[in-house]
């Protein structure tokens, strides 16, 4: 246990009575924090991870981290922090905000070139081609050429703007909440549902998190506006979808915070047309064995082949004998994480 005392700050052993006294002096409270998680192996990145930063003095950077593993690098050297931000696909060039200023930044040299200034800028957006920024203003969602120019503003009241390129549009928040299309050839608006995020897939759909309307359960739902109608792929029946990843082999990465706190089964599913998320018919072909974070025991996954001929996946609990396969522990952690095989 920790004492507190007189500004003194002491580690005591319950049982004993015995303890010491840490090299503190004037401690006013103190408090215990959050366990750090243990790493899990054989759970690559998907892609670089460019995040914001404390560069060692006091000022907000953007940095990378390597989806190899290796030591996060600084991309930004600003010289004021750095508020929020957007990186293109080159995974070089920059577009942020710091104070009231809109900047982008572009490698080979490292230039920063002020492009807008103005209250209440937030959420930059870069096209796929870096040669557009996208940003939310109070009074709504502006463009700007990257190489300079007068802004326009395209969506009164939006905020939250992202580039869909593959449709030649924008998403972006309605002040109701909800998420919508704008086209920007033709200035169609497309009204998508209540969803918290919404990012492009690589086949020109859109992954969503969130539901079609507040009614609906939370889930993972691929999108494919204007052409057909929204697909859950996934629904946690405890909890919320934080964060989820398109793997090479097709599955989607999933990481569900639990309502209650605690680790929940995985499941594993691959939609398919004419069968419901959750259902797997057909017989089982092959099975392989997937460890997962929460105190859980090894699980199976069943690998069906369905009545249209496609290939299915499934949880199956592991029998009583264990026998034929070893026990293994993981702690406890309030994150469970899910693979889900799509189409």
């Amino acid at each position: 246990m920790v004492a507190l005392s007189g500004g003194v700050l002491a580690v005591v052993d319950p049982v004993s009575a015995q303890g010491f006294n840490l090299p503190l002096t004037e401690v006013a409270a103190v408090a215990w924090g959050a366990l750090r998680l243990p790493s899990v192996p054989n759970m690559p990145l998907t892609a670089d991870i460019a995040f914001l930063g404390d560069d060692g003095a006091g000022v907000r950077q953007v940095w990378r981290l390597a989806k190899d593993g290796s030591a996060a690098q600084p991309i930004t050297a600003h010289d004021s922090s750095i508020d929020s931000f957007d990186i293109a696909a080159d995974g070089s060039t920059v577009a942020y905000v710091s104070g009231e200023t809109l900047w982008l930044f572009t490698p080979n040299p490292d230039i920063a070139t002020p492009l807008v200034t103005g209250a209440g800028i937030t959420h930059p957006a870069l096209n796929a081609a870096a040669d557009q920024v996208a940003y939310a203003a109070p009074d709504g969602v502006y463009l700007v050429d990257a190489a300079g120019g007068e802004p326009r503003r395209v969506l009164e009241g939006y905020s939250e703007p992202a580039f869909f390129d593959a449709r030649g549009a924008l998403i972006a928040r309605l002040s109701d909440g909800d998420l919508a299309m704008y086209t920007l050839e033709t200035g169609d608006v497309q009204r998508l549902g209540s969803f918290r995020v919404a990012r492009p897939l690589p086949d020109g759909r859109l992954m969503a998190l969130g539901a079609v309307s507040s009614t609906q359960r939370d889930g993972l739902y691929v999108l494919d506006p204007g052409r057909a109608e929204p697909v859950q792929i996934f629904a946690p029946p405890n909890g919320t979808i934080s964060d989820a990843a398109l793997l090479a082999s097709g599955a989607f990465r999933v990481i569900v915070i639990r309502s209650d706190g605690l680790p929940g089964a995985a499941s594993c599913v691959r939609h398919s047309a004419g069968t419901r998320p959750g259902e797997h018919p057909g017989r089982a072909v092959s099975e392989r064995r997937a460890p997962l974070a929460g105190r859980l025991h090894a699980r199976r996954f069943c690998q069906r082949r369905g009545h249209d001929g496609g290939l299915q996946y499934g949880l199956i609990r592991r029998e009583r004998d264990h026998s034929t396969c070893a026990r293994r522990e993981y702690p406890l952690c309030p994150i469970q994480l899910i693979l889900i095989l799509s189409a």
